[in-house]
């Protein structure tokens, strides 16, 4: 019995815990900026795999930027990338959050009715809004990604929002602009600013990032559990 209860109290200070984060944690929606002479301030064995890969496969550089707040905590990276056939906006994630290497690559398209098919390497906060159709294939290198996420954009016979070298950040960006106003239409997100450029959770949105983000992303990941073990690109461990 007091074992059984231990446990729930665990398991009860985490949900909280989790809530709360996301309750407080301010959003910010336009905190980026290109990096000095376009190279990334700092590096990681999986931050120039995945951009070597991009290279590689044809895609096009669109830019690198970084993350620019008043805080240390912050110092995240991103290299953005176009497809050949210009209907992939490849986003490369590195850099530091709270001194910890951030390794997620996302490949995204907009298709009819500007929803957004999303396909990753690594869970993150779930996007509430439902204008995501998202897919975790857990520690994949770039040639799977981009062939699950051709396979799934061949249903899609509308046309594809095309991407360009010279919009390709500010494309990110409205990806980002989509998904915040949204939320709040929905009632799981407020704005903070006049701008509309950082938000917050909601209670009730905080509450459905675990209720429905963390225990979906939670079973896709027990649906993968082979490829935990699987290394990650520029892992030579």
């Amino acid at each position: 019995m007091y074992l059984e209860l231990i446990i729930w109290t665990i398991i009860g200070a985490f949900i909280l815990l989790l809530v709360t984060t996301c309750l407080l944690e301010k959003l910010h929606i336009h905190d980026f900026v290109p990096a000095p002479g376009g190279e990334p301030l700092t590096d990681s064995s999986y931050f120039s795999a995945m951009n070597d890969a991009a290279r590689r496969l044809g895609f096009k550089a669109a830019g690198v930027f970084i993350q620019k707040r008043n805080s240390r905590v912050y110092q995240a990276q991103v290299a953005l990338w176009l497809s050949p056939e210009r209907d992939i906006l490849l986003q490369v994630g590195g850099g530091k959050t709270t001194g910890v290497y951030i390794k997620r690559t996302i490949l995204s398209s907009i298709v009819e009715s500007d929803q957004i098919i999303q396909t990753q390497d690594d869970f993150g906060m779930a996007d509430l809004s439902g204008l995501t159709h998202r897919k975790v294939l857990v520690n994949a290198d770039l040639d799977e990604l981009l062939a699950c996420h051709r396979e799934r954009l061949a249903p899609y016979l509308g046309q594809k929002r095309s991407f360009s070298i010279g919009t390709a950040f500010a494309d990110w960006e409205s990806i980002r602009v989509m998904k915040a106003e949204q939320m709040a239409r929905m009632g799981l997100a407020k704005f903070l600013n006049r701008e509309q450029t950082i938000y917050r959770h909601t209670l009730k949105g905080a509450w459905l990032q675990y209720y429905r983000g963390f225990r979906s992303q939670l079973a896709e990941g027990k649906d993968q559990v082979e490829r935990i073990s699987k290394r990650r690109p520029g892992s030579t461990k």
